[in-house]
């Protein structure tokens, strides 16, 4: 066998034979190449503008509310050794909490430069959610030198130890020095740890919107359609408040409105059909079921009339949260939704400032193209709870929209464009769905929100499995298979464990630029490509006995490359192996697991598992 094998080195291409005077050569080399990493001492980089720093902390909902109030929110830009981008920080907590981390320091180095925004001359004064209010623009100051008020709403900085003192004596705290904030605890629960908890608490919340809801399925029936009154519409309005309106089998050709608490029960194939312009069914107050009916007719409307004063996302709402619909609930509390079926061109049931609704147990059918549709369900402003219901094509199954707590859990989502799509949606449960076929994605999370956990569900058939991005969120148990791409990883200080892909064209894509997330314990299996990484710093996965499974990995091994071409071909490819034990190659990259400066890219996993940590051949369909 050819015991010979090449390695990259500075541009030049080396042929390798495992011996004693080439591994000193290359030594050679590599400490040249370490070298470039190594920042000059002599150097101060000025700070730069924020929107040129990769962010982490508060949400882009958040962000763009203190924009639009005038708010500032109090931050810090870290330069880092081995880290070729600026680290923004939107929140002091964050910084200091996150700065000297560890598990960050193997990945960029360690910080060289902080500044912080100087409140001193600003007039600060604080106005909750993080925000601060101010008479002027904050600049940036060292944040060694800087004064810290802690426990006052957001942590805020001064470059004035006078001004410090004035801010904690006016709106209380303690001033701290650079030292003192770095070491202050402030409380953020380990992800992982409290997931579990943070599952639980949050699956309770959204069983208690089910009971309270689902009592509205109990109330005695006082008007029954046909009987007195021929119309839904005149039963509902003879009905007393707190009652039911039996809808016999039947085609009731109008549009309905529900402006009292009462409950729309349909009996048999009770149909509600609309005219083909605007919403069915409206809904105008608390305590409002529809149950048991089957809604088409709906108009074809998707936007809106424009919104004056609807605050920093009015644009939005006009797009998305105006469309007409099969139910709407406008702002509303205790809303359900139980056992509807329907046929709709636009959206099925809207949710606009409603707190405690529920849709359960119902299906509703879209357009086949998803570009001529809409919604199964959209929440706007309203966590609501989406539970055992089916949405089939059409264009998002469930769509929401700054509906923080939202939860969606035991649906099935088949032939739209996205199963599950959160807009600037934080602190969701999205649990045990399943998504087939999809256009773009099977769940896919947009614009940067946070605590978002996305565990259990399955994904096949579609251009891409589990789209990701924002911060500090979980995702665990999420089977992807048979995608395009399985897992794009696009959140940041993240963790991602347990989730199995599987017979994917791309296994994963680790597409923040900002690596900073715990990945363990995933199964990469008979994926064409494992998985792909952005440019910038190495991905260091695994570590502490704690690695990812990879069908393509040798026996035995102790690191794992999978964007390596030796490693990622090892198993399939002459030759490859012996190259692969040679003591150049090691040597080349035994570095980028303990010297930042090393990694120039790609995935390495530290701990690679031999065998799956949940992939089981007899319970998650195979693909081949």
């Amino acid at each position: 066998m050819n015991q010979y094998g090449y390695v990259r080195v500075g541009g030049i291409r080396w042929q390798v034979k495992p011996n004693r005077r080439v591994t000193v050569a290359v030594a050679v080399c590599l400490v040249f190449v370490v070298g470039v990493f190594v920042v000059d001492p002599g150097t101060t980089p000025e700070p730069v503008s924020f929107e040129d720093t990769v962010q982490i902390g508060m949400s882009d909902a958040g962000m763009r509310e203190a924009e639009f109030e005038g708010y500032e929110v109090p931050s810090a830009q870290v330069f880092y050794s081995q880290y070729s981008f600026v680290v923004g920080y939107t929140g002091l907590e964050s910084f200091a909490r996150n700065v000297g981390e560890r598990r960050y320091e193997r990945v960029w180095g360690v910080p060289t430069k902080a500044y912080v925004t100087d409140f001193s001359g600003t007039q600060p004064s604080p106005v909750g959610a993080g925000f601060v209010e101010t008479s002027t623009d904050p600049e940036w100051t060292d944040a060694s030198d800087a004064r810290y008020v802690v426990g006052a709403g957001p942590v805020v900085a001064f470059s004035s130890e006078e001004d410090a003192r004035l801010y904690a004596d006016e709106y209380g705290g303690k001033v701290r020095g650079y030292t003192g904030v770095l070491e202050t605890e402030f409380e953020e629960p380990d992800i992982e740890k409290a997931a579990d908890e943070v599952i639980a608490g949050r699956s309770r919340t959204a069983d208690e919107k089910v009971r309270k809801t689902h009592r509205l399925l109990s109330r005695n029936v006082s008007v029954v359609v046909g009987e007195e009154h021929e119309t839904v519409q005149s039963a509902v309005d003879a009905a007393p408040p707190n009652s039911s309106v039996r809808v016999p089998e039947g085609v009731y050709r109008e549009h309905v409105v529900v402006d009292k608490p009462v409950t729309l029960v349909g009996e048999g194939d009770a149909r509600i059909v609309g005219y083909g312009n605007g919403t069915v069914v409206t809904v105008e107050s608390d305590g409002v079921a529809v149950s048991s009916v089957s809604i088409s007719g709906v108009g074809n409307a998707t936007r809106g009339e424009p919104m004056r004063g609807g605050g920093w996302d009015e644009t939005i709402q006009e797009a998305y949260g105006r469309s007409d619909a099969a139910v709407l609930f406008n702002e509303t509390e205790r809303a359900l939704v139980h056992e509807v079926t329907v046929d709709t061109s636009t959206t099925g049931v809207l949710f606009s400032e409603v707190d405690d609704g529920v849709v359960a147990g119902t299906t509703v059918n879209g357009t086949e193209e998803w570009v001529n549709g809409f919604m199964g369900v959209l929440a706007i402003r309203s966590p609501v709870v989406v539970q055992n219901s089916t949405f089939n094509e059409g264009r998002d199954g469930v769509y929401s929209h700054a509906s923080d707590g939202l939860v969606v859990r035991r649906n099935v989502m088949r032939d739209g464009r996205f199963g599950v799509h959160l807009m600037y949606t934080s602190e969701t449960l999205i649990r045990r769905n399943e998504a087939s076929g999809g256009a773009i994605a099977g769940i896919v999370i947009m614009t940067r929100p946070t605590s978002n956990y996305i565990v259990g569900n399955e994904v096949r058939d579609s251009r891409n499995g589990l789209s990701t991005v924002g911060s500090r969120s979980y995702f665990a148990d999420n089977v992807l298979v048979n995608n395009t791409n399985g897992l794009r990883m696009g959140a940041r200080a993240s963790v991602f464990t347990r989730n199995v892909m599987l017979g994917n064209r791309y296994g994963a894509s680790a597409s923040t630029v900002l690596p900073s997330n715990e990945v363990t314990r995933n199964d990469f299996v008979r994926n064409e490509v494992q998985v792909t990484s952005a440019e910038g710093a190495m991905r260091v996965w695994g570590g502490n006995d704690d690695g990812n499974y990879w069908s393509n990995a040798p026996p035995g091994a102790n690191v794992f490359r999978p964007t390596d071409r030796v490693d990622s071909s090892v198993t399939s490819t002459d030759g490859m192996v012996t190259f692969r034990r040679s003591t150049a190659y090691s040597l080349l990259h035994g570095l980028d697991t303990v010297v930042p400066g090393m990694r120039s890219g790609g995935v390495v996993d530290e701990d690679p598992l031999g065998k799956p940590a949940v992939y089981d051949r007899n319970t998650t369909e195979d693909t081949e």
